[in-house]
């Protein structure tokens, strides 16, 4: 049914509190959707066919498992392809928290790739100031290419002293995905898989395919965000950013 978007079985409330387990059509968000996501703005979001276990709600300590297939030969595809993962949310304190996950991503077609990616997330908004940092590694093998790829972003910013209940924020950001040359005997470039690249670089969808939006060169990204919120469930919104290429091998 390639025209449906979501339709699955739930059990839930398994041994109590919010446990689920899913299996069918359905959405999946990990974290902040960086490397798989429900592309929700999109005029056609994305939807996997698998099974997922939820186990816990964020903020308190959650776990994430998913097993899912992308592509199979028995439904009229030229190749098999799968993808899997875990995802752990574990609250260290109040106001600041940490991700850890592990996904794993198949295709069986004439270049086979088996590939893994690793990363975590710390989240902390302890006063006045907030902290992002997002580390990922990816290795394994592309297309029948060896992986050594990374992505890291690091984000900051105050409060401002508005009176209530006017509330805003700025974020200033900086993130790089790994690029590489085409001549290159490894894969260096990183592989944004299922992620929604649309909340991190820009609202503009320059770059909502990474690698293929980058020409495998990667991409940096220093970006500035003030978010202004009136009142509750209205915000203003203003973003800025600077992209260059991660590297510049095999350019013109």
């Amino acid at each position: 049914f390639p025209e449906l978007h979501q339709g699955f079985l739930a059990i839930e409330r398994i041994g109590g509190g919010t446990n689920v387990i899913r299996a069918g059509r359905q959405e999946i968000t990990l974290g902040a959707q960086r490397l798989v996501g429900n592309a929700d703005w999109a005029q056609r979001g994305r939807s996997f066919d698998g099974v997922r276990a939820t186990f816990g709600a964020a903020p308190r300590a959650a776990l994430d498992l998913f097993s899912t297939q992308i592509a199979d030969r028995a439904a009229g595809r030229t190749f098999d392809a799968s993808f899997h993962g875990i995802h752990a949310t574990l609250p260290v304190e109040r106001a600041v928290s940490v991700e850890l996950y592990g996904l794993y991503n198949r295709e069986r077609s004439d270049a086979a790739t088996d590939q893994g990616s690793v990363g975590t997330r710390l989240t902390a908004a302890p006063g006045v100031l907030s902290v992002e940092l997002d580390a990922a590694y990816q290795f394994g093998d592309r297309a029948d290419r060896s992986v050594s790829a990374y992505m890291l972003r690091a984000a900051a910013g105050p409060s401002l002293p508005f009176p209530a209940p006017m509330t805003g924020r700025v974020l200033i950001a900086f993130e790089h995905y790994s690029g590489g040359d085409p001549l290159d005997a490894d894969v260096r470039v990183f592989d944004a898989l299922f992620g929604t690249a649309h909340a991190f670089l820009g609202y503009a969808d320059l770059f909502t395919n990474i690698p293929a939006h980058t020409a495998g060169h990667g991409i940096q990204d220093l970006g500035v965000r003030a978010i202004l919120t009136p009142r509750e469930g209205t915000d203003l919104l203003a973003n800025a950013h600077i992209f260059r290429a991660a590297t510049a091998a095999g350019l013109p």
